[in-house]
């Protein structure tokens, strides 16, 4: 009888055990099923810029020297990319560091006009950055963009200091003289001043970061304190004497007796 109960007993726990199982089964087939179809998933993949031939120290940096390819994120996670590279090729972008043909270029790579140290990598041996504060009116002659050459011609008057006075005094004393010519443009920066002092309206004041030579310098420390200056996009040293003007080309000035400049104080480069 007790051999009847325990038979019994353990046809029922196997029962409840084989019962048990498949319950089991049937909840975590779903969950194995979501786990494999995220395993199926693609890798997500992160745009990198690839340099196309070895690119040296100081060298610029051009759209054609690179191309671009898609990487998997976890090889990007390597070179520590978490987002696409993008670089803004419409400013002159400089090799911070060699890049060999093959690798990988990240924007720790480059340096562009505004960056620290952008200056001391692109100016010439034996020349100095000038900071030229000028008004966009100033800027004749159409855009100025890094890396032009430009020109920079005075204004002056024999009879007052045209950069301290708000008005000329006596209109038939201008004249227009080059001053410096084939100036090359490191940077410009723009910003927005008070017109005046404490008040709300403000004016765009455009900085010109120019290469010169000590002696260009002195020239434009005096220039800036006696004049007005002018800068515009040069066309050729050759076409700088053309930035001769006085009153007389623009008023008819009685008994005035026109003469050609010669000999003006200026220079010019090859």
């Amino acid at each position: 009888m007790k051999s009847k109960i325990i038979l019994v007993l353990a046809v029922i726990a196997i029962s409840i055990g084989l019962y048990g199982m498949s319950q089991t089964s049937t909840t975590e087939s779903p969950i194995t099923e979501k786990v494999q179809e995220f395993d199926k998933r693609p890798e997500a993949t992160v745009m990198v810029w690839i340099a196309k031939k070895d690119l040296m120290f100081g060298s610029p940096v051009q759209r054609t020297d690179l191309e671009v390819q898609r990487i998997s994120q976890t090889q990007a996670d390597r070179f520590g990319i978490i987002h696409d590279v993008k670089f803004n090729f419409n400013k002159k972008l400089l090799v911070k560091k060699d890049i060999l043909q093959g690798d990988i270029v990240t924007s720790d790579m480059l340096l562009s006009p505004g960056q620290e140290g952008y200056l001391n990598l692109v100016i010439s041996e034996g020349k100095v950055p000038f900071n030229l504060e000028v008004s966009n009116d100033a800027i004749l002659g159409g855009a100025i963009s890094v890396g032009d050459v430009v020109d920079i011609a005075s204004i002056s008057s024999s009879e007052q200091n045209l950069s301290n006075d708000a008005s000329i005094s006596n209109v038939q004393s201008l004249k227009m003289a080059p001053l410096l010519t084939q100036i090359m443009v490191l940077d410009i920066i723009q910003q927005e001043k008070p017109v005046r002092l404490n008040s709300k309206s403000t004016k765009t004041v455009t900085n010109l970061v120019l290469e010169v030579s000590n002696r260009e310098l002195a020239k434009l420390v005096i220039a800036q304190r006696i004049a007005e200056l002018e800068v515009h996009k040069s066309i050729g040293a050759e076409f700088s004497h053309e930035l001769h003007a006085d009153s007389s080309d623009v008023i008819t000035i009685p008994g005035f007796k026109k003469v050609k400049p010669v000999n003006s104080i200026q220079e010019f480069r090859g």
